[in-house]
């Protein structure tokens, strides 16, 4: 049975800019569960590793805060 991905941390090394994603489903959708590249500065290599517990908090403190449209 698929299983949605964990939590996880992009970080560019390049110019700084890093997301946390929470995974919601298996399906993968580039730019929302999963970067291949920076949107800031288009930099390739992008740092990946498994969220931390307080990264996660904050995304969905985020999410939960974000006006509904």
């Amino acid at each position: 049975m698929p299983r949605p991905l964990p939590p996880l941390t992009f970080i560019c090394p390049n110019c700084g800019w890093c997301t946390t994603t929470l995974g919601s489903s298996d399906i993968v959708r580039p730019g929302i569960d999963m970067f291949m590249s920076c949107p800031a500065c288009r930099h390739k290599d992008l740092e990946q590793r498994q969220a931390t517990r307080l990264e996660v908090f904050c995304k969905k403190a985020t999410l939960t805060l974000q006006p509904k449209r």
